[in-house]
């Protein structure tokens, strides 16, 4: 038999077992978070469902807004991010639209989710700066993205301003689909994006 080395654990990952725990306890928090809420949600009832103690959230996360943050980013992952180059700007704002128009149809089911996080982040000060912050930093790299990419003439602002405007246009859309799927439609919402680009 051969001896455990550094990289496995009888062909177990050597982080595997701090990224079950991680995700054990997103899946606990999510489901409590469904049938609680956010405010009604507890670390006490996370690590209960998750038939763990209250220290393996704190070996994961600093605090519970840190973990509310994690479950956030773990159900509605980035999308901008993920939209690859194009060779126009304008073929880029479509790309970004289809992500969005295909985003919306998935997550449409959580919508209720998300829209409880966002009531949550208006009613704690210091979690909005947190996410806001955040959302800066994203919107910052992006329109360094859009510059390098396509230059400072084919952008119609400046390009930190373009990116926020593509972040919050995305972000709007989505709950506006959620709100009414028959008028906000997969087609307006990629129609949305190439308009943008005119």
């Amino acid at each position: 038999m051969k001896p455990d080395t550094p990289h496995s654990r009888r062909g177990v990952p050597k982080g595997d077992k701090r990224e079950r725990t991680r995700h054990a306890l997103l899946k606990a928090a999510s489901a409590t978070i469904r049938e609680k809420g956010y405010e009604g949600t507890t670390l006490d009832d996370v690590a209960g469902r998750a038939g763990m103690s209250r220290g393996a959230i704190y070996g994961n996360f600093k605090n519970r807004d840190d973990l509310f943050m994690a479950v956030a980013q773990d159900q509605w992952r980035p999308l901008l991010s993920e939209v690859a180059l194009r060779e126009t700007l304008t073929a880029y704002l479509r790309a970004i639209g289809e992500a969005v128009a295909e985003a919306a149809l998935a997550r449409r089911r959580g919508g209720v989710h998300a829209a409880a996080y966002r009531v949550y982040l208006h009613t704690h000060e210091e979690m909005r700066e947190r996410v806001a912050a955040q959302d800066q930093a994203t919107q910052r790299a992006l329109g360094e993205h859009l510059l390098d990419a396509f230059g400072a003439e084919a952008l119609p602002m400046p390009p930190e301003q373009f990116a926020r405007l593509i972040h919050v246009l995305a972000a709007g859309l989505l709950f506006a689909h959620f709100d009414a799927p028959e008028h906000v439609t997969p087609d307006f919402i990629i129609a949305s994006f190439e308009a943008l680009g005119r």
